[in-house]
């Protein structure tokens, strides 16, 4: 199926590198989702304004430890990000 616009980033640009940590203000960053972040993963998508707009469920920790894991192969394959909203000292 053929793009209708062109990729923003050039392919392979982004792939070689670390999903980076973006800071929001003094008090948020976002930073890229890690294993031990699966049970606020699990209690997130147990919200129902969650469930109304995103196209999956997470119903266990497996499951959400494997929804970060496809978020990291998902930045190393340039097919999508994720970003956990978080404390920087966290």
């Amino acid at each position: 199926m053929p793009m209708l616009v062109p990729p923003a980033v050039e392919p392979g640009s982004i792939s070689g590198r670390p999903q980076p940590r973006i800071a929001v203000d003094d008090d948020l960053e976002l930073r890229p989702w890690r294993v031990d972040d699966a049970p606020a993963a699990l209690a997130a998508f147990a919200d129902p304004e969650i469930q109304r707009w995103h196209l999956r469920r997470i119903d266990t920790l497996a499951e959400a430890e494997d929804w970060i894991s496809a978020g990291h192969a998902g930045w190393r394959s340039e097919s999508h990000a994720t970003w956990a909203i978080a404390r920087p000292h966290r």
